[in-house]
This record gives C-alpha cells, sequence and structure tokens, in this order.
C-alpha cells in the first residue's frame, strides 16, 4: 500500500501498472533540520567516554549519512567539544565487553529469552536492563521458572545463545520499574546533615541535590543547608556518605517523619532506584522509634567504617 501513503505515485496517469517513487516524500522522511543535526550529536558528548565505544553509539552518526546529512569538520569538532562528561571521584570502572552489552542491548529490544552460564551454573533468563553501579556494569533478569528478579555481573557472565522470544511482554513493564542493586537486609530511615553555605552556589535556594538519597532541602537562617536524606546500614552507602562535608547529623524525630511524609512521595520515582517502592511504602508507616534504632545502628556501623579507616591512614603519618 506505498501508494496509499504517497510513498510512490503513478508515472503515468491511468496507467495502473506504471508507477513511481515520489522522491518529495522520501526526502521529507529523511531530512533534518539544523537544530536536529546539532542535538543528534550534541547528544553523543552527554555520554560517558567509556559508554561511546558501544555500537549503539555509532547509530546515531549513521542516522545523518544515510539521510545524506553533511557537517563541517569545524562544527563537528565544536559539538563533539561543547559538553564533556566527568566521572565522580568514587566511580571506577571495571572492563567489559562492549560486544557483549550490544548484544544484550539487542536481547532486551527483541525480548529474547536467553541462555547464560554464570559462575559455573547454566540458566535461561529474560534480560530487562543494564545498570552502571559505582564503575561496574550489572544486567537486571528473571529467571525462567523463578519468580524473583535477579542481577547478573556483566562480567561473570557468558552468554551461550537465544532460547526463544518472551509471549507475556507485561514482565518487561513490571521489572522496569525495579532496580537490582537491592539488598533484602537494608532497612532504611531518615535523617539529615547540616551542609556549609556554599553547596547552594550562585544563590540557588531552590531545589538541588546533593545526595542521591535526598529527598528534601532547606536553607537555613545562616545560609546553611539542611538536608534530609534516607540512610541505611549498608557498605555500599559508607563510601559515598563519606564525600559530603557534613557539619552536623541530625537523627529522626517527630518533625523529621512529618517532613519525609510530605516530600517523600514526590521523590518517590527517583528513588525507587535506591530502595525498592515496597520499603519506600513501608518506611512511611514505621514508628519512630524504630526510625531511631535503625540510625543508631548506622552511626555504630559508620564510625567503625571511619576508625578502619583512620587505623590504615595513621600507618603513614607515623612515618
Amino acid at each position: 500500500h506505498l501508494h496509499t501513503r504517497d510513498y510512490i505515485e503513478k508515472q503515468i496517469s491511468g496507467r495502473s501498472n506504471r508507477w513511481k517513487i515520489n522522491e518529495r516524500m522520501f526526502t521529507n522522511i529523511i531530512s533534518l533540520s539544523d537544530k536536529e543535526k546539532d542535538a543528534l550529536l550534541l547528544s553523543l558528548t552527554f555520554t560517558p567516554e567509556e559508554y561511546k565505544k558501544f555500537e549503539y553509539q555509532n547509530v546515531i552518526k549513521n542516522i545523518l549519512r544515510k539521510a545524506g546529512e553533511k557537517i563541517s569538520e569545524e562544527k563537528e569538532f565544536i559539538l563533539n567539544n561543547a559538553f564533556t562528561n566527568i566521572p565522580l571521584l568514587h566511580t571506577g570502572n571495571y572492563p567489559y565487553d562492549f560486544q557483549l552489552v550490544d548484544t544484550l542491548i539487542e536481547d532486551i529490544l527483541k525480548k529474547r529469552v536467553i541462555k547464560i552460564r554464570y559462575k559455573n551454573k547454566t540458566k535461561d533468563i529474560i534480560p530487562l536492563k543494564i545498570v552502571y553501579f559505582h564503575g561496574a556494569l550489572y544486567l537486571l533478569a528473571k529467571r525462567i521458572g523463578n519468580t524473583r528478579y535477579s542481577t547478573y555481573r556483566l562480567g561473570c557472565i557468558k552468554r551461550i545463545g537465544v532460547v526463544n522470544e518472551v509471549e507475556d511482554t507485561k514482565i518487561f513493564y513490571r521489572g522496569s520499574s525495579r532496580t537490582p542493586l537491592n539488598f533484602e537486609d537494608e532497612e532504611p530511615f531518615p535523617f539529615a546533615v547540616k551542609l556549609p553555605d556554599y553547596y547552594g552556589v550562585c544563590g540557588n535556594s531552590g531545589k538541588f541535590k546533593v545526595f542521591y538519597t535526598q529527598f528534601h532541602i532547606e536553607k537555613l537562617t545562616d545560609n546553611s543547608y539542611k538536608a534530609y536524606l534516607l540512610g541505611f546500614s549498608s557498605r555500599r552507602f559508607f563510601p559515598a556518605f563519606s564525600y559530603l562535608e557534613i557539619e552536623e547529623i541530625y537523627p529522626p524525630d517527630e518533625d523529621m517523619i512529618a517532613i519525609m511524609g510530605k516530600y517523600l512521595p514526590e521523590e518517590k520515582e527517583n528513588l525507587i532506584k535506591v530502595l525498592t517502592g515496597k520499603k519506600l511504602d513501608t518506611l512511611l508507616e514505621t514508628d519512630l522509634q524504630t526510625l531511631q534504632k535503625r540510625f543508631l545502628a548506622f552511626i555504630k556501623d559508620y564510625n567503625k567504617f571511619l576508625e578502619n579507616r583512620k587505623q590504615k591512614l595513621s600507618k603513614f603519618v607515623e612515618q
């Protein structure tokens, strides 16, 4: 039915078997404005350097080539240097197989069941999401014959092949909202920290985020800031938390619970990447005494974490 969509047209009026390509329609399909071309190339610069090796990153330039679009070398150079993504100091970069990543992305897009070898065990899984966390790549997947979602470190995966395609695609909608890097024994609690005034650069008194578990921030009378965070006793929480320059720590209290009840639902979509939605909902129903116990356990473990580092560093100071 190409003629009904104007992709082809009659070459000679009255002759049904004589058709020609409607070049005007194909020009409209592939033609890009200058702003669209700039946006496509600029989007590449937002990508961290280690991601630019993925095959899918070349698709953008292929689109421009297929469309017959030309961009001057000068403009391409300027666009490539218009934005630089500098990783955080505490983010590592573990080696991984780019070809495997590209193949897994294709498996996700084509909704495949694949067979993998993981830590000397063979499994049939449905890949759902790839996550970059603290310098390493992980795969969130649904195991065949198991109701639970599992997390696999990409460096330990050997992809054997395709088993079949997924019939019930609803799993992709359920799985997309789940975060693979949760630990069942982590129990969250609210607390707050006081931060120096320079955290609000350029007089920014609006909403801004200083930490990935933050659900609210407010400016104090001395121009410092009070950030309300979700905490949890975990080794993965301590190193990142240590980078905040904290002037004071506030334990959970009744006022904090009220603030959490007001602002936590607004931040749920962001915080669900840190903790499951179920745990966030349960948190709002947890009594103050329980939250304070969790906070004190966190302070105790965090103090051990800092003391351990202090002892190791003291060896060099003594020398």
